[in-house]
């Protein structure tokens, strides 16, 4: 799908989908009251490494698994797994649905816009 983007609409759909994720997400986990949070050492392996955190509210205990890789010197993240399931391949997953071959991507665009807009109305 990259190739039929132009470099405004990659740029412009990096931008919503971070804003996505961190409304989706992070922010939820950031401002949630009561939540406890344990980390584990990182399973480091070459460039790569994982990161497991247990979050623990009323009694439930969620699992995400951060999924790093090193550029220069610094580790970020490409991948969280929620529940066994990754982030980044289930997004994946929606937008090819969402943008099959014949389908323009500035189409594409306003989709993911509006969804995004939607996102981060709720989460306010």
């Amino acid at each position: 799908h990259r190739s039929r983007a132009t470099e405004a609409e990659y740029a412009e759909f990096e931008r919503l989908f971070i804003s996505l994720v961190e409304a989706r997400y992070l922010t939820r986990a950031r401002f949630a009251k009561g939540v406890n949070a344990s980390y584990s050492k990182p399973q480091v392996e070459g460039n790569f490494a994982e990161v497991e955190t247990r979050f623990i509210a009323t009694g439930v205990e969620r699992k995400v698994v951060w999924r790093l890789h090193v550029a220069g010197n610094v580790w970020k993240i490409y991948d969280m797994r929620v529940e066994g399931l990754g982030l980044v391949s289930n997004y994946r997953s929606q937008f090819s649905r969402m943008l099959p071959v014949d389908r323009p991507f500035a189409e594409f665009l306003k989709d993911l816009r509006d969804r995004t807009n939607s996102v981060e109305a709720r989460e306010q």
